[in-house]
């Protein structure tokens, strides 16, 4: 990588806590510095900036022939990929390694919660009735399958393990196998496997190949009773075919963070299916403390690293 010119121009969209605001000044005294949000950032704001740190309104980068770095706060890119979206010059790197932990408790968090039959209890609750709702199952001996082996897939699959789970994995590189993990699938294999599965964890970003993946076919070869879990894009399944598998089966119960549309319509059918947890994709985010910490982190090492003309981590090609 070339080192790189001077940077005249940052534009901050992430929450600048005091702390963090004062290590950029301290690091990049020369640079401006200006403080906005993706809410409020306007079009000029935009087009002046050199760097921008945070996710920008992806609408409004058409003018942003300065721009040289775009930092994501997110995990997930696929906004800026598309060809037109950045200039061909500009380097784009995300936040990935910032949102395991909270991710992979959520999803945990929400696997524990159906098997326990806890949503049903707090409906329960809410209706001042006593009732037992019946069997729970344990993970204890459960065989876990977790598509897509990053930072939040291996963060999932240690939790799964600490609770006495065999844990499997799906990813693109089979040669990086996770100690924890017993065995590594390719995408290919997954219609062979998918019937040997309790729980199936995705954690998989948008892409051409992963848009419905699990369409009607894909969810009737899954293990009756088993249980879905999705925490990385709503794309991933097909929205209608899983409201089948609920209803008629094999899926005893799903946990969503992401869905098909999103934000979900107050009247879609999905929020009526009793053995469905939705969440309105808050599993990452900012909403625990240590993430905020995290995604700082790392962006102001990368942004160390790109004034430096060193080579950026997290790198995303675009275009």
């Amino acid at each position: 990588m070339e080192p790189a010119a001077k940077i005249e121009n940052i534009l901050v969209l992430i929450e600048p806590a005091g702390d963090y605001q004062e290590e950029l000044q301290r690091r990049f005294p020369e640079s401006q510095l200006l403080f906005s949000s993706p809410g409020r950032v306007t079009e000029e704001e935009i087009e002046k900036a050199d760097v921008i740190l945070g996710n920008p309104p992806a609408g409004l980068l058409k003018g942003a022939e300065r721009l040289s770095f775009l930092q994501l706060q997110s995990a997930g890119a696929d906004a800026y990929t598309p060809k037109g979206i950045l200039p061909e010059k500009t380097l784009l790197a995300c936040a990935s390694g910032a949102y395991g932990p909270a991710v992979s408790e959520h999803m945990m968090a929400s696997l524990l919660s159906v098997y326990k039959n806890l949503p049903l209890y707090r409906d329960n609750q809410a209706a001042r009735l006593w009732k037992c709702e019946g069997a729970v199952r344990s993970l204890r001996g459960e065989q876990v399958l977790v598509l897509g082996l990053g930072d939040i897939g291996k963060e999932f699959a240690r939790l799964a393990v600490a609770f006495g789970a065999s844990v499997f994995g799906v990813k693109r590189n089979l040669s990086e196998k996770p100690d924890f993990v017993q065995e590594v699938y390719s995408m290919e294999m997954l219609p062979e496997i998918l019937p040997r599965f309790d729980v199936v964890a995705c954690a998989l970003p948008s892409s051409p190949e992963t848009s419905r993946l699990f369409d009607r076919n894909m969810l009737r070869r899954m293990k009756p009773g088993s249980v879905l879990i999705n925490a990385g894009r709503g794309s991933l399944i097909d929205t209608q075919a899983l409201m089948e598998a609920l209803q008629q089966g094999p899926l005893m119960a799903a946990c969503l963070d992401v869905t098909d549309p999103e934000p979900l319509p107050a009247e879609h059918p999905l929020w009526t299916c009793r053995n469905l947890l939705i969440t309105p994709h808050t599993a990452g985010g900012f909403l625990m403390e240590e993430t905020f910490h995290r995604v700082w982190k790392i962006v102001l090492e990368n942004l160390s690293l790109y004034a430096q003309g060193k080579e950026i981590r997290n790198r995303i090609f675009h275009g």
